[in-house]
Order: C-alpha cells, then structure tokens, then sequence
C-alpha cells in the first residue's frame, strides 16, 4: 500500500461511526462498506490532509487512486475523486483513463455524479478537442 495511503487511513478511522454506516450502506442498497463519517467532515479531513501530504510526483495519483479505490469503504472513493480533482492543474490529457477506470469500478449513483462534476467536466473543459475522440 502507497504511502500517501498508509498515513492517510487512520485519521478516517479515528471519526469512524458504525451507526451512521450502517445507515449509509443500507441507503445504498448494500451495495458498499462505510465508515460512517458525514460528508462535510469528510471533505475538511481530506482537504485539510492533501494540504499537509502534497504529492510531490503527481505520476504517483494513478497508484494511489486505484488503491484507494480498492479500499472497501465508500469514504476512500470519495477522497480519491477529491484528490484527483485537487491536482487538475497537473492533469494530462491521458488522466482520462483514471477517470474512466473509477466510473466503471465500483459504479453507483454516488461516485459517478461526483466524477462528473469534480473530474469528467473539468477534463473536457481543460482539454476540448478530446470531446469527439473519448465520446
């Protein structure tokens, strides 16, 4: 497990609610693990640790957003989208591919609006002639 991972985990888990995961899993039809953490707290524990942990390789995001990915519960998804879109300025057209390997992994409703906004409109906003050919 990357690093960047490795430190980051802990910090979710200390504010971990098992009756608001269970909750949230059962309002997603089962279809996820939670860690029971409400999403305002959620983006300003992510916000506030992509700006103390700066990736100084962003050629690291892919192996780090696949195995967040990975990780069971939704809120490591979540922080995935959140850090990808936190380094757009760096993106390369070719980040395409990440995006699409997170909306075909793990689909929902939940992941794939939040891809949307934070990431798929951003992408072809920055990079317009990719439109036609990824369409």
């Amino acid at each position: 497990m990357h690093s960047y991972i490795k430190t980051f985990i802990p910090q979710l888990l200390a504010v971990a609610n098992g009756e608001r995961a269970a909750g949230a899993k059962a309002y997603m039809k089962n279809q996820f693990e939670f860690l029971g953490i409400a999403t305002p707290e959620r983006r300003l524990i992510c916000k506030d640790y992509m700006k103390q942990h700066v990736l100084e390789n962003t050629g690291e995001l892919e192996v780090i957003v696949k195995e967040l990915w990975e990780l069971p519960q939704r809120e490591f998804q979540y922080f995935a989208i959140e850090l990808m879109s936190y380094y757009k300025k760096q993106w390369q057209p070719s980040i395409i591919s990440l995006i699409e390997h997170c909306i075909v992994n793990k689909s929902w409703w939940d992941t794939v609006d939040f891809i949307a906004s934070e990431c798929t409109g951003k992408y072809f906003k920055m990079f317009l002639h990719q439109i036609v050919p990824v369409t």
